[in-house]
């Protein structure tokens, strides 16, 4: 009797069993929706607070007048949706107001933004948000003749994606501190591709963690009216250590792509004129970007600050002036070359030393380097380095125009000129 007992408690329980596991597929899952305005809702905000994390808004041809923020992870579409900025569009979702983002993974496709103001320090549309999609967006301004300081696009967050947007920029004709995209302080991982900029320059801050990419942009502009002239200004309000990726972009018709490891404020120019203007009267680190590995200083400038912004395996090209530093050290594999040794001269002001090499591969070249108290040029360490067709003239008592220590090999030290000094090697 007992293990008829047993048998029905099991086969109770079994049914019980059953019918949970029934209950549990019949109950409805969580799924993403998709809202329409206006047909949902009239106006875009009223979609976006709406809608949960994860819903798609699409919006319909038309104009909305308004201003919207994106707190949470959403798609917003609009009528070209996928549809490249400079592409074959149609009629367009056209947001007329100013747009804040504070969702992480919000995306914002397709739309046309148009803008105007009548004052400048203002900010269009703001991402604060990380892993932010803006992309295949038409983004129009009218502004007064004075917007200094305003910017069409901020990235604040991480991980931002910025591409194949058209922004155009009209009426403004001071533009000093004016953006389409400023990439802000922190802004780690943040990609700036394939979008066209007409009227305005591209603007980083990086810190000493930040990358940040251009890749495949191209920018329009007329440089006679404005006040700045450089097309992408890096620079923050301390000296940092952030990377910037530059490939495939186009400013004028002129290609520049370089990547910088930057200690200071960087200006990029495709005015060699504007470069050389720019630096002389405002004292700032100013260099030519020529878009096939190689910087241009122009004089005025430091040639340290261009060698601390290059990377291993550039070459510098410096042009013809008087350059009043010492101990130039150079601690990566570089290539520099004067314009001319006669003319491209490093006066080191009685100090020791004209160049400090600690890296391999450094070739040096083109320059007359005098006033040094000991060495031109010492070789503290490395292999493989060029020191040709130099003058070194100290016109101050001196050692040697060239020291070698024993920790350098395979140096060639050759067609230079030599005014009462030679070359020394410590074997030691």
């Amino acid at each position: 009797m007992k293990e008829n007992k047993d048998f029905n408690k099991l086969v109770i329980f079994t049914i019980m069993v059953t019918m949970c596991l029934s209950a549990m597929v019949l109950l409805p899952t969580a799924s993403a929706d998709t809202i329409n305005v206006p047909s949902d809702y009239s106006t875009i905000q009223a979609a976006i607070d709406n809608a949960n994390p994860g819903d798609t808004i699409i919006v319909a041809a038309g104009t909305y007048t308004e201003d919207i923020t994106i707190d949470k992870a959403i798609t917003l579409q609009g009528a070209n949706t996928g549809i490249p900025g400079d592409g074959s569009r149609g009629s367009e979702s056209i947001i007329d107001g100013f747009i804040t983002i504070t969702g992480d993974g919000a995306t914002l496709d397709g739309f046309a933004i148009e803008s105007t103001f009548t004052s400048g320090g203002v900010v269009f549309v703001d991402i604060i948000a990380n892993d932010v999609t803006f992309q295949n967006n038409v983004q129009t301004i009218s502004t007064p003749s004075d917007c200094g300081g305003s910017t069409a696009v901020r990235v604040q967050g991480e991980n931002g994606l910025i591409d194949s947007n058209w922004f155009e920029w009209t009426g403004c004709l001071r533009n000093r501190g004016d953006s389409f995209v400023f990439v802000d302080d922190g802004s780690d991982g943040t990609v700036v591709s394939n979008n066209d900029i007409i009227g305005a320059r591209l603007i980083t801050d990086l810190t000493a963690t930040d990358t940040v990419t251009f890749d495949s942009n191209t920018i329009t502009y007329d440089t006679s009216s404005w006040d700045c002239t450089d097309i992408i200004f890096v620079g923050g309000p301390a000296p940092f250590d952030g990377t910037l990726i530059m490939n495939g972009n186009t400013a004028n018709g002129q290609p520049f792509s370089h990547s910088v490891r930057r200690s200071s404020t960087l200006h990029f120019f495709i005015d060699f004129n504007d470069a050389t203007d720019f630096a002389c009267n405002n004292a700032g680190l100013v260099m030519k970007d020529l878009g096939n590995g190689h910087f241009i200083v122009v004089n005025c400038l430091l040639i340290q600050d261009a060698i601390d912004a290059a990377i291993s395996g550039d070459a510098i090209e410096v042009v013809a002036g008087t350059y009043n530093e010492n101990e130039i050290t150079i601690d990566k594999s570089l290539i520099l070359t004067g314009e001319d040794k006669s003319t491209t001269i490093i006066d080191a002001e009685s100090n020791q030393y004209g160049f400090y090499v600690t890296a391999d591969s450094v070739d040096i070249s083109g320059f007359t380097v005098t006033n040094f108290a000991s060495h031109a040029v010492n070789l503290q360490d490395g292999l493989n380095s060029v020191i040709s067709d130099n003058v070194f003239n100290p016109g101050i008592p001196a050692i040697s125009a060239v020291q070698a220590f024993s920790s350098v090999s395979n140096v060639k030290v050759t067609n230079n000129e030599m005014y009462g000094v030679g070359v020394a090697a410590y074997m030691g």
